[in-house]
């Protein structure tokens, strides 16, 4: 007497059946064509996130190193462009601490005409009212930095208003003090 199968089927023989099918062959192909575009996409993608030069910007994700880099340029900024008459030595050896590349040669072709300053009693108070950083990677930084100067002559002050400028300012990172490399109006 032969055996007898149960007649159940199992839902892996119904799939089976099924991929057996053209039609089930073809679809689970496409499914898995899809999965897999779609996986080469998201990693293409990714790695434009990690390339793209705004997430690299650490003035946009860093907070506190932006704020480092602001303090310590706005403040040698301020010390640079400032002056006395009396004491004209101070602020050419602030410019040589902080100061070096284009910068540096900048501000060296510019000093001879500060020796007017003794004569006419000139001073010069530079501050510091805004600043922004708009590229930071950690040895270099690009800023813009927006100045209030007022002159005075002797104790008469030069002009009724501050004179406003804006300066363009690039620093690098140098035994761990930032220096100014370049520096351009705007």
């Amino acid at each position: 007497m032969p055996i007898s199968r149960p007649s159940w089927s199992s839902p892996g023989t119904a799939v089976l059946a099924r991929l057996r099918d053209s039609r089930g062959l073809l679809a689970l192909f496409a499914a898995s064509l899809v999965l897999t575009l779609t996986g080469v996409g998201l990693r293409v993608a990714a790695g434009q996130l990690r390339d793209n030069q705004a997430a690299a910007n650490q003035a946009l994700i860093d907070p506190a190193a932006t704020r480092q880099v602001l303090g310590a340029v706005s403040a040698d900024v301020a010390k640079i462009f400032s002056y006395s008459y009396t004491d004209l030595p101070a602020t050419e050896r602030a410019a040589r601490q902080v100061l070096t590349g284009s910068a540096a040669s900048q501000y060296d072709r510019l000093f001879p005409e500060l020796r007017d300053a003794v004569a006419q009693h000139l001073s010069l108070v530079t501050r510091v009212v805004r600043a922004g950083v708009t590229q930071l990677s950690a040895s270099r930084a690009h800023l813009l930095v927006f100045l209030d100067q007022t002159a005075t002559r002797g104790h008469a002050a030069v002009g009724s208003t501050p004179y406003r400028a804006q300066l363009a300012v690039v620093a690098e990172l140098h035994g761990g003090q930032w220096r100014i490399t370049d520096i351009g109006a705007r």
